[in-house]
């Protein structure tokens, strides 16, 4: 019942699609890239042979691996995006707010940026930004703008509720590194890299 059948069974019919079904060796080095959320499993049998392993997208020989059985692997996802945020900022830190819906894989909702919105929010930098800073990290004490943001929803299987701002040096990379998914209006200071029309 795979959807696509005949593509995936080309896949597998290839030398660089045997290859992959190996896990990388231990000791390989590989680009430090992240390719998004995706984990997929595939057992069964190959020429015989019993198969049972696991691929994702964390890194260059990761993301190699499951390009050569992408046809396989890139099973529509039968319960939504892979990536469904609702953002909400506030310009002055309170007040009156600004909301919008981002969906991503595949990319929806009505956020004004939602292709530059979806690509940092699965980056490395932008995943790695997800989480809250923890209570015992020092940071460097400076401020460039009085904005803050909340990010709801889910990144993969990760259940996201988390805060923004622009309060320190911590909270500042954070918010660099989310900038195109969090700025729903332009934000002062440190310039935008993705400019925004409301």
């Amino acid at each position: 019942d795979h959807p696509a059948a005949r593509a995936a069974c080309a896949a597998l019919d290839t030398r660089t699609g045997r290859a992959a079904l190996q896990p990388v060796p231990p000791g390989t080095p590989c680009t430090d890239v992240w390719g998004g959320p995706q984990v997929a499993h595939v057992r069964g049998y190959v020429d015989g042979r019993r198969v049972a392993t696991a691929f994702d997208r964390t890194n260059g020989c990761e993301i190699d691996r499951w390009d050569a059985l992408a046809a396989l692997l890139d099973v529509p996802h039968a319960t939504g995006p892979v990536a469904q945020v609702t953002v909400t900022m506030y310009p002055t830190g309170s007040g009156r707010g600004h909301r919008a819906t981002l969906e991503c894989g595949p990319t929806g909702g009505d956020h004004p940026r939602a292709e530059a919105a979806c690509d940092a929010l699965l980056s490395a930098a932008g995943q790695a930004a997800l989480p809250p800073v923890p209570a015992d990290v020092l940071c460097t004490q400076q401020w460039e703008g009085p904005e803050v943001a909340h990010l709801e929803g889910h990144v993969g299987d990760q259940k996201v509720s988390t805060r923004f701002s622009r309060h320190n040096g911590c909270e500042i990379a954070r918010w660099r590194a989310l900038a195109p998914v969090l700025e729903l209006v332009p934000v002062h200071g440190w310039p935008s890299p993705v400019p925004v029309d409301r």
